[in-house]
C-alpha cells in the first residue's frame, strides 16, 4: 500500500470523524436577530422581505424554532412580532429598559400589547456592558434592576436574559441565578459550554448575509450551524466571544454607570428581585 493511499485513508477517516461529530450534535433552533429595517445598513440587520420568507420556511418545518432579538427599536413592533405571530412561531424580545420610550424605540404600551399577543420578554441588562468585567454589585444592578424594571411594567416574572455580546463567566452566572433568571442566552461560546446549559443557551445568528446565501440559510435552519461554526473556530486561535474594541470598563464606570446605576443603588434594588415564577 503506497504512502499516498495511506494518507488518503487517514484523511478520509478524519473527515468522516469530523462529520459524525457534527451530526451527533444538532443544536435546538434558537435564532438571534438584531433589527428588521426597510433598508438594512448594519451587517447584523435583516430586511423585512427576507425575514418574512425565512419565517415562512421555518413555520412549515418539523423542528420547533424560537426567534429572539436583542433590539428595542420600532421594527420589533412593526415587523418582527407581526411576522412571527402570523406564522405562529415562538418569539422572545430582550429589552434594555432604559431604551424603551426613547427616539425610534419601543414604548411600554407597545411592549404590553405584544406581551398580550404571546410575545415573551426578557432582559438585555441596563447599559449593555461587558458583564465579566463588572463587580458583584455592578452585576446586580445590571441584571437584577433591569429585570425589576421590566417586571414593573408587565406585571409578571421575567426569567430570561441575553448577555451583551454573549459574554458570560462563572461570576456572571452566579449573579444571574441570584437575580432569579432561569435562562441565559449567549451566542456561540464554543464546545467548552454544554449544548444543554440553560445559563448559556446557544443561538444561530440570522443576518442579511446569512439569508442571502442559500448554503448559509440552509445551515442556519438545519440545527448544525452552531456546531459547524464551533468546530471551525476550534482551529482558530481567537477568543469567542471577543471583547469589543470600543469597550472600556474605566470609561463605562466614569461616564455611563453613575447615571444608570443611581436609582439601583439608592433604592437598594441591586438585591435579588422579589417577583418569582409561580
Amino acid at each position: 500500500m503506497t504512502r499516498t493511499v495511506i494518507l488518503g485513508l487517514i484523511s478520509s477517516g478524519i473527515l468522516i470523524a469530523v462529520c459524525l461529530s457534527i451530526l451527533c450534535y444538532p443544536i435546538p433552533l434558537v435564532f438571534m436577530l438584531h433589527s428588521v429595517p426597510q433598508n438594512p445598513e448594519d451587517p447584523l440587520d435583516v430586511s423585512p422581505d427576507r425575514f418574512s420568507a425565512f419565517a415562512a420556511k421555518m413555520s412549515s418545518g418539523r423542528a420547533p424554532a424560537l426567534f429572539t432579538t436583542d433590539s428595542s427599536d420600532l421594527s420589533v413592533y412593526r415587523v418582527y412580532a407581526p411576522v412571527l405571530e402570523q406564522h405562529r412561531l415562538a418569539a422572545l424580545v430582550f429589552l434594555l429598559p432604559g431604551d424603551v420610550g426613547g427616539p425610534d424605540r419601543l414604548t411600554w404600551d407597545q411592549v404590553r400589547e405584544m406581551a398580550a399577543h404571546g410575545i415573551i420578554f426578557g432582559s438585555h441588562t441596563l447599559t449593555h456592558p461587558w458583564l465579566p468585567d463588572l463587580s458583584t454589585e455592578e452585576l446586580r444592578c445590571e441584571l437584577c434592576d433591569s429585570k425589576r424594571r421590566i417586571e414593573e411594567q408587565l406585571g409578571h416574572p421575567i426569567t430570561a436574559v441575553a448577555y451583551p455580546y454573549g459574554a458570560v463567566d462563572d461570576h456572571v452566572r452566579v449573579v444571574t441565578v441570584e437575580c432569579g433568571y432561569t435562562d441565559g442566552y449567549t451566542t456561540t461560546p464554543g464546545r467548552r459550554v454544554r449544548d444543554d446549559d440553560r445559563l448559556a443557551i446557544k443561538r444561530v445568528p440570522i443576518t442579511q448575509l446569512v439569508l442571502r446565501n442559500p448554503l448559509l440559510e440552509w445551515l442556519a435552519a438545519s440545527g448544525y450551524f452552531v456546531t459547524i461554526r464551533e468546530r471551525l473556530l476550534s482551529f482558530v486561535p481567537i477568543e469567542i466571544p471577543r471583547k469589543p474594541k470600543d469597550w472600556s470598563y474605566p470609561m463605562w464606570r466614569k461616564t455611563i454607570k453613575p447615571k444608570a446605576h443611581t436609582r439601583c443603588m439608592i433604592e437598594g434594588q441591586s438585591s435579588p428581585v422579589a417577583i418569582r415564577p409561580e
